[in-house]
């Protein structure tokens, strides 16, 4: 791929970006770098419901922070790092089992768990260590994109 129409896709892709999300806007450039041979399934991440604006926090596999059996998701799959948790809100607009999403400034992740019914807006990264987990904190207003891979 050439420069020229690189950078040109990326300015098209901006604009749509901006136009369709108004106050949320991707970092196309990191998203498309990542993704360079594959930028239709940006356009389509950039559908209404597929990028918001979420809370960030982590979990590690505990019953205390899971159910009697921590290792097992709710999609039946062992926990594994690049496995995120996503609220049933999200769930219930099409962000199920098995979809990508990309977090800014965290990357690409996998749909493989549910959290609890209370939460609304967020999605739950698993990091394996449970120190770790709790220093990566709460992270507001962080943008979030379903990718269609």
């Amino acid at each position: 791929m050439n420069n020229t129409y690189y950078n040109l896709t990326l300015i098209l892709l901006f604009s749509i970006a901006f136009f369709l999300m108004s106050n949320v806007i991707l970092d196309i450039k990191e998203l498309s770098k990542k993704n360079s041979e594959n930028l239709e399934y940006i356009c389509e991440a950039l559908k209404p419901n597929n990028v918001v604006k979420a809370t960030i926090t982590a979990y590690s596999a505990t019953e205390s922070e899971c159910d009697s059996d921590p290792t097992i998701t709710a999609s039946m799959r062992k926990v594994r790092p690049g496995t995120v948790a996503v609220s049933r809100d999200l769930f219930n607009k099409g962000w199920t089992f098995g979809g990508k999403i990309y977090i800014k400034s965290l990357g690409v992740y996998e749909i493989n768990d549910l959290m609890h019914e209370r939460y609304k807006n967020r999605v739950d990264v698993f990091i394996g260590d449970t120190i770790k987990a709790r220093k990566f904190g709460v992270k507001k207003d962080v943008i979030v994109a379903l990718l269609k891979i």
